[in-house]
C-alpha cells in the first residue's frame, strides 16, 4: 500500500461530502467502536510457499494426516477476514434521513490454518492472516427516530496500508531439523463493498449508543510478496544451520502477474532476480457485528 491509495480513498470521500449541496445540514457526529467479523463464504487459500521452502508436502487448502496406515485429508478453504477491528469515522447528516460517513478501521486478522501435512516423520503447517488499515466513505440511510433509531450504511472500502503474512514451519523428526518461515504479501489496489444495519439509542443529549451488523465483501490481489524469516535450525545442537542470506533473490522475492513460468525454471536459470509467480486472490470478506458510541458535535 503506499499514498497513491490513501489520496484516493480521501478523494472519494470528500467528493460524498460535497455530493448533496442544497441539503440543509443537520449535525456532525463523531462514531468510534470495534467489532468482529466471522467467516462468511470460503475460497482456496493462497499458496503461502510457492518455492517450497519448507521442504514438505504440506499444499495449500489442504490438512492431510497420517499415521502410517491410516490417511485423513481435509479441505481448509475459507477466508482470511475473520478478525477484530477498532474504527473511528466522522459524519455529516444533511438532514434526519440522509448522510455520509468516512470512516478509518483498523483491522487485526487472526490466524488461520492454511494448510498442514503430520505423519510419524513429518509436522509442518502454514498459516496467514492479515494486519492493516482501512477507509470507508459510506452513504448513510437513516429513519431519524428519537428513540430506537434504525439505519443503515452502504459504502466502499479501500484498503490503504497493511499485509498480508504467512507463516510456517516444518518439524523432519528423523533428522531433527526445524524449519521456519515467515513473509509479507503486498496486495495491488483494490476496493470491496460494505452493507451495515444498526440501531442506536441515546444515553444523552450528544451520546447515542449503537450496534450494528455488517457484511463486507473485499477480494486482494497480489502485487509482490518477499520472505522476511527463513532459518533452518539443527536440533541437535541447536545451531541455525541455514538462513535467510543463504537464499538467493529468486527464493525470497516474488512478483505476481496474471501469466508467468514455471517458477523452477526461473530459478535455476536466473535465481538473482524476483520469481514471477501466477497472480492469487485473497478472500478477506466477511460477515460481523459492531457496537459503539457515537458523539454528536
Amino acid at each position: 500500500m503506499n499514498l497513491k491509495n490513501l489520496i484516493t480513498g480521501a478523494f472519494l470521500s470528500a467528493l460524498m461530502l460535497v455530493g448533496i449541496s442544497t441539503a440543509n445540514a443537520q449535525e456532525t457526529y463523531v462514531r468510534v467502536g470495534g467489532g468482529y467479523t466471522f467467516k462468511s463464504g470460503s475460497s482456496p487459500y493462497n499458496n503461502t510457499d510457492p518455492i517450497g521452502l519448507l521442504n514438505s508436502d504440506v499444499e495449500p487448502s489442504i490438512g492431510l494426516t497420517s499415521d502410517g496406515v491410516n490417511t485423513n485429508i481435509e479441505s481448509l478453504d475459507g477466508t482470511l477476514g475473520v478478525g477484530f477491528k477498532g474504527f473511528i469515522a466522522v459524519g455529516y447528516m444533511f438532514n434526519e434521513n440522509i448522510g455520509v460517513d468516512f470512516g478509518i478501521n483498523y483491522f487485526h486478522g487472526e490466524k488461520t490454518e492454511t494448510g498442514y501435512f503430520q505423519t510419524p516423520i513429518e509436522n509442518a503447517s502454514t498459516y496467514s492472516y492479515i494486519r492493516g488499515i482501512d477507509v470507508v466513505p459510506s452513504l448513510v440511510l437513516s429513519l431519524g427516530k428519537d428513540g430506537l433509531n434504525p439505519y443503515s450504511r452502504i459504502g466502499l472500502i479501500i484498503p490503504v496500508a497493511g499485509q498480508m503474512k504467512a507463516e510456517g514451519t516444518n518439524l523432519d523428526i528423523d533428522d531433527q531439523r526445524l524449519t521456519e518461515l515467515e513473509g509479507e504479501i503486498n496486495p495491488q489496489f483494490s476496493v470491496g463493498f460494505s452493507g451495515v444495519f444498526g440501531v442506536s439509542y441515546p444515553v444523552s443529549d450528544k451520546m447515542r449508543l449503537f450496534v450494528e451488523t455488517e457484511i463486507k465483501a473485499l477480494s486482494l490481489k497480489s502485487k509482490d510478496a518477499s520472505v522476511t524469516k527463513y532459518t533452518v535450525t539443527d536440533l541437535s545442537s541447536n545451531q541455525v544451520i541455514f538462513g535467510l542470506d543463504d537464499l538467493p533473490t529468486g527464493a525470497k522475492e516474488y512478483e505476481f502477474e496474471d501469466v508467468a513460468p514455471n517458477p523452477e525454471e526461473q530459478l535455476e536459470s536466473d535465481p538473482n532476480t524476483p520469481t514471477v509467480l501466477p497472480t492469487q486472490k485473497v478472500n478477506a470478506s466477511g460477515f460481523g457485528f459492531n457496537a459503539g458510541l457515537i458523539f454528536t458535535l
